[in-house]
């Protein structure tokens, strides 16, 4: 495939998809001559001298060589916050993906504390009385959370496995049948990693899948894959049908399992898209797999051997630092600070332009992205976070770039930004060229929705944006600005993190000391002028 054309910069590179073949070196099986006494018979030697022993000279040891510090650290558990870490919910619950309970399922348009984790820090379900949460993550229609002894708990809709326990014909300790919808809108306990003891430090979700990953770098997955189709797939093995609780076998597994490729491999962060997962490694290697047709996992399947995408395998990125993931695209930010971008760029979500040589704008290889370079931005890209159509990069110095599409405010700007207007293949409603969003105060994290994002500033402020579910207001669905809506100074609550969804958002938030609690609310100049909705 003809690379895009290369910027002015001189800066466009694409590498090739590679197959990397297993490599298998057998030693060889010859043994070598035993040394020492031999048994001889005595009178076949009788003439020869015995000679005198040798002094044992003993051979200097060598000094092991230390092994050079892995490239990226394994995700440890968060520091234990007292107060604890409590949970804020927002957006639709009609399928109890909110987990406020089967009798609780509708929709909130501002953030709203959630009782039920409240209860459970308050009564030491978390651990100690007075644990909380440590991470939390929105899928599709369900949700994740870890708690600080790093159980992961589930709830929302579990057709596709994507709960990773039973939600079906499951007995109490009496042996009475338990609630299906009772166990699938409240938070409940994935038990298998609890037997598996494993602790979880970090949590995906995609549309249909979860993914934990460990204190030691070890990775677990439940759920199903789905292609654009309908068509399910989990995995290609014998191995992945451990766990596995129903008939198809291999198209979905309910229990959390360990993929045979990742073995003997520690994984230091995961990504989670729609229907794909990336995973990086201590060492700076990147992996892929999951739905392939957009070339969001890094290459190219054929539709007959579809199976062979559920499989992990390495793309062609080394020292990678950063990864990040859309709902059909995937990105990479190696040592050196270069961003590589692959998958669907139908609205210029990877941060360039395809070329017209490029069939459905669909890139099964990496390439760069030269305008969000160090040398062109004065700063590294630290976070990506990708929606349905456009893309957020923040970048290590707090800033936030966007790039994409922009019809429902993605972007954080209007649709008459310069940038927006000047390709008219961007048909007035999408930039190829990433522009900053403008946010006032230095950004800590970004998370994007299908349509919708948040950004969280180092003073605890949540500002929401785009379309959808934005925790603004009822008659609020849409807004090219980006909004203040939790956290403010005066507020009771500061944000620690967030999550977004298909319909749904979380905040993680902890109560303020009296003394955070007493600084004067910011003024509009301060805010950057940003539309506040009273939320607390």
């Amino acid at each position: 495939m003809p690379s895009r054309p290369v910027s002015e910069s001189g800066k466009g590179v694409k590498r090739p998809a590679e197959e990397d073949p297993e490599e298998e070196l057998e030693e060889s099986s010859t043994k070598r001559p035993r040394r020492g006494n031999t048994n001889y018979d005595a009178g076949a030697h009788a003439e020869t001298a015995k000679k005198p022993a040798k002094a044992t000279v003993p051979k200097p040891v060598k000094a092991q060589k230390e092994r050079p510090p892995s490239l990226n650290p394994l995700r440890q558990p968060a520091e234990r916050l007292r107060p604890a870490r409590q949970l804020f919910v927002y957006g639709n619950g009609d399928f109890g993906q909110l987990g406020l309970g089967p009798d609780n399922t509708t929709e909130l348009f501002k953030p709203k504390l959630h009782e039920w984790c409240a209860e459970a820090v308050a009564s030491g379900k978390f651990g100690e009385v007075g644990a909380g949460i440590e991470a939390v993550a929105a899928g599709g229609m369900h949700s994740l959370m870890v708690d600080e002894e790093g159980k992961v708990w589930s709830w929302g809709v579990n057709d596709d496995s994507a709960l990773g326990r039973q939600t079906e014909g499951v007995l109490d300790a009496e042996g009475q049948p338990m609630d299906m919808e009772e166990l699938a809108a409240t938070p409940h306990v994935i038990d298998a990693l609890i037997t598996q003891k494993f602790r979880a430090t970090a949590i995906v979700a995609g549309d249909c899948t979860g993914a934990a990953l460990s204190e030691k770098g070890e990775l677990r997955i439940w759920g199903t894959f789905r292609s654009p189709e309908g068509q399910k797939a989990f995995s290609s093995t014998e191995q992945a049908k451990e766990g596995a609780a129903r008939a198809n076998g291999v198209a979905e597994t309910l229990q959390p399992v360990a993929l045979p490729g990742f073995k003997n491999i520690k994984i230091s962060a995961i990504s989670a898209g729609a229907n794909h997962v990336i995973a990086l490694t201590t060492d700076g290697l990147v992996y892929g797999w999951g739905s392939s047709e957009q070339g969001q996992i890094g290459r190219k399947v054929l539709s007959r051997h579809r199976k062979n995408g559920m499989e992990p395998e390495r793309l062609d990125i080394r020292e990678a630092v950063v990864i990040g993931t859309g709902a059909y695209h995937s990105f990479a930010v190696d040592k050196s600070g270069t961003v590589w971008a692959w998958g669907l760029n139908s609205w210029g979500q990877l941060g360039f332009k395809s070329a017209s040589s490029v069939t459905d704008s669909v890139h099964y290889t990496v390439e760069d992205v030269p305008a969000l370079h160090p040398d062109v931005t004065g700063s590294n890209v630290v976070q990506i976070q990708g929606g349905e159509h456009h893309t957020l990069f923040r970048l290590a110095d707090g800033r936030v770039f966007a790039v994409g599409r922009n019809d429902g405010g993605q972007l954080g700007v209007d649709l008459a930004h310069p940038n927006i207007l000047a390709d008219p293949d961007s048909k007035g409603i999408a930039t190829f060229d990433p522009v900053q969003v403008p946010i006032q105060g230095v950004v800590t994290d970004i998370q994007v929705g299908v349509r919708n994002n948040l950004a969280l500033t180092d003073t605890g402020i949540l500002f929401s944006w785009g379309q959808g579910a934005l925790g603004i207001a009822r008659d609020m669905e849409e807004t090219f600005s980006p909004t203040l809506i939790a956290g403010r100074p005066t507020s009771a609550w500061k944000c620690l993190g967030a999550s977004c969804g298909g319909q749904h958002s979380f905040v993680i938030v902890k109560k303020r000391e009296e003394e955070e609690a007493d600084t004067p609310a910011a003024t509009p100049a301060a805010a950057g002028g940003a539309k506040t909705n009273g939320a607390h």
